[in-house]
């Protein structure tokens, strides 16, 4: 079966063994989980689909209902896959960007996070608040090209000319191919991200080889595909009797056909999306700021953001 999705850990789990992409899952506390996807060289990127590169995803079914012990511990993992992409990188200076359309809310996960962030880049040297926070952290919602009439990746190149970043953090939302991932996972790579990607809108690449700077992409899986949800369906009402499934009831195209022979591709959120982004917004703004800000504590981080 042909499943949309923009997890790197989702096209794994529907793709043969490949010694050009290494796997790792490891438990955590509170049944969470983490999976490393590692796309070693060129064969892995094409035989997956996904450029090469280190993708980890974090797993924390129905997070949103959780206690924020729940939330905050979600963070620290969060927080740790991040400075595991930063690598020995310097990051002095570090730009967020939060990627996506404040009004519309199951898109407005990026600017929603933004305004979770402590940042410190205006402030000077001799500031007694330096001797709290080292770390040099600014941030971006440029909008989308529907509003703003400019490339997303046109704002970003310039900004990043003038504020010369050592590293770009962008947040936006993704598609899944599973209703139980959705906003229940979050998936943190160095590769980059193409804004729009999650809804087939396409925008130009943002990424160490567009804009000279390591990208590390924060994403939330808030949507998916009503023929991908179709399909999912598909599959698990013939699970256990796979060869009584209809030859065509395989193909994405044909149950895409159905959807959209009269009103389009559907993308398909939950009901609860506003308090859902809420919370994502949240333990992703508290997952930046442990990465960054690393001098500061979470209940000094949480102070500062409340």
């Amino acid at each position: 079966m042909n499943f949309r999705t923009d997890m790197a850990y989702e096209s794994v789990l529907t793709h043969e063994k490949d010694s050009n992409i290494k796997i790792k899952e490891s438990k955590h506390k509170f049944g969470i989980k983490r999976f490393d996807v590692d796309v070693l060289n060129i064969e892995g990127s094409k035989s997956l689909g996904k450029p090469k590169g280190r993708y980890i995803t974090i797993e924390a079914h129905d997070f949103y209902q959780k206690e924020l012990e729940f939330l905050h511990y979600t963070a620290k993992m969060i927080s740790q896959a991040v400075v595991d992409c930063m690598g020995n990188s310097n990051h002095g200076t570090v730009l967020v960007v939060g990627l996506g359309n404040k009004h519309m809310t199951a898109d407005s996960l990026g600017p929603s996070a933004v305004d979770k962030l402590i940042i410190t880049r205006h402030i000077q040297d001799d500031d007694q608040d330096l001797n709290m926070i080292s770390s040099s952290l600014c941030a971006l919602s440029p909008g989308v090209l529907g509003i703003t009439g400019i490339e997303t990746y046109d704002i970003i190149k310039g900004v990043a000319e003038k504020v010369n970043p050592d590293i770009i953090i962008t947040v936006d939302a993704l598609a899944s191919r599973s209703t139980h991932r959705l906003s229940s996972a979050f998936q943190i790579t160095d590769t980059g991200i193409i804004p729009g990607a999650g809804v087939g809108n396409h925008r130009f690449k943002l990424s160490f080889e567009t804009l000279g700077i390591p990208v590390i992409s924060i994403g939330v899986p808030l949507v998916v595909y009503a023929s991908t949800l179709s399909l999912d369906i598909i599959e698990q009402c013939f699970s256990k009797t796979p060869e009584l499934m209809p030859e065509e009831s395989k193909s994405n195209k044909f149950i895409s056909n159905i959807i959209s022979s009269s009103i389009g591709e559907l993308v398909v959120t939950p009901k609860d999306i506003d308090a859902i982004v809420q919370k994502c917004a949240y333990v992703v703004g508290v997952a930046i700021n442990l990465a960054v800000h690393q001098g500061l504590e979470l209940n000094e981080i949480i102070g500062l953001i409340h």
